[in-house]
């Protein structure tokens, strides 16, 4: 039997949804015009769920749900 280097259990990942710092100068730009002008801001209609087809409840999105994983030596 090997032995375990590294034994990770149930790793979550939750991130927040801001108004800028997409990674993108191109979403920024979007989001921040959509908000000049009084528009919903076609870059958060992301859900808790990744489900696009709704608009979100929240400002948050959870990424790497329940991961599991062993490194041996």
């Amino acid at each position: 039997m090997p032995d375990i280097a590294i034994n990770v259990e149930n790793l979550l990942k939750m991130y927040r949804l801001g108004d800028f710092g997409t990674g993108s100068l191109g979403t920024d730009i979007t989001s921040w015009w959509a908000k000049v002008r009084g528009k919903e801001d076609p870059n958060s209609k992301i859900a808790i769920a990744n489900d696009r087809s709704k608009k979100a409840t929240s400002d948050f999105v959870w990424s790497l749900p329940n991961l599991d994983f062993e490194i041996n030596f």
